[in-house]
């Protein structure tokens, strides 16, 4: 062994005494001291020429301690796709409903049913105010119209709307004329055309009924109660009123300058009809002499 390895020896083993001596160091740290101490006094060359190298085995330049490269973390990309969300497609709001017409309200009782108001664009609408439920007062309204068919409607003062069609028209027209009496009881009746032609119109008679709806008189057998407005070179027939009483009157040829004259009042037979009461008649008129035949009621015409 040469000089300065059993130097090294001798001071390392002093070292090593002295620190297990003080702090009980376990003999693996020892060793590892001694290696240590050994390497930083070994430096020279041996004086028979051999390098400490050879004799412990440790190369003379400390080894260098290449740290392993730095890598910077990359982020991790998951590679599960985030779940799907169902997409749901709100449709539209629906168009709005076009909110309907308010249909017309009906008056209606139990005896003249039920009538929504007249329609505004009606045609040949005539009105007269009347007094139909005989309460002294003209506030009851009676109206004929056309709406595809005649008819005559009569709204009272109690607000009872009532309303007939009038069927046997055919090519003419209906009017409303006014109001007449046809005996002493309460309330008017009311006369209108109910048909027309080349040769002169018919009129109707109308009424109220105790329920104030209207109606139409008739014949006593029902058939349709007429008074004839006109005439030919060969007949003449006329309604006129007195009083409280209606009159049809007429006059028929019996030559081409002789005439047969008649006139009749017309008479109630019962609540919704009416009858030919005294007949007037006379003949041998000439035509020179015959009256006036039309309508002769006091504030009425055709």
């Amino acid at each position: 062994m040469s000089t300065i390895e059993t130097n090294a020896t001798a001071t390392t083993s002093a070292i090593g005494a002295t620190i297990s001596r003080r702090r009980r160091v376990a003999p693996a740290a020892v060793a590892v001291l001694g290696v240590l101490l050994t390497a930083g006094c070994t430096t020279g060359t041996a004086p028979d020429g051999i390098t400490m190298t050879d004799q412990i085995g440790v190369s003379p330049t400390a080894p260098v301690i290449t740290p392993a490269p730095t890598t910077a973390a990359t982020p991790t990309t998951p590679t599960t796709a985030p779940p799907s969300v169902a997409v749901t497609t709100i449709p539209p709001p629906p168009a709005p409903t076009p909110t309907p017409a308010p249909t017309p309200p009906l008056v209606a009782d139990p005896g003249c049913g039920a009538w929504a108001p007249v329609p505004p664009d009606v045609s040949g609408v005539s009105s007269a105010s009347i007094d139909a439920l005989g309460d002294g007062s003209a506030d009851d309204t009676i109206t004929s119209y056309l709406d595809g068919t005649w008819r005559v409607r009569l709204v009272s003062s109690a607000g009872v709307v009532s309303e007939l069609a009038i069927d046997d028209v055919g090519p003419g027209y209906a009017k409303v004329i006014g109001a007449v009496q046809i005996d002493e009881q309460a309330g008017d009746q009311v006369l209108a055309v109910v048909g027309s032609g080349a040769s002169g119109v018919r009129l109707g008679v109308f009424g109220a009924d105790e329920q104030g709806c209207v109606f139409r008189f008739t014949h006593s057998d029902g058939a349709a109660l007429d008074l004839i407005v006109g005439g030919t070179t060969r007949w003449h027939q006329g309604v006129f009123c007195a009083g409280n009483t209606l009159f049809s009157y007429g006059a028929d040829a019996v030559t081409d300058d002789e005439w047969q004259v008649w006139g009749v009042d017309l008479q109630r037979t019962g609540a919704t009809t009416l009858g030919q009461g005294v007949i007037d008649s006379q003949p041998g008129v000439a035509t020179a002499d015959l009256p006036v035949y039309g309508l002769a009621c006091p504030g009425l015409s055709l």
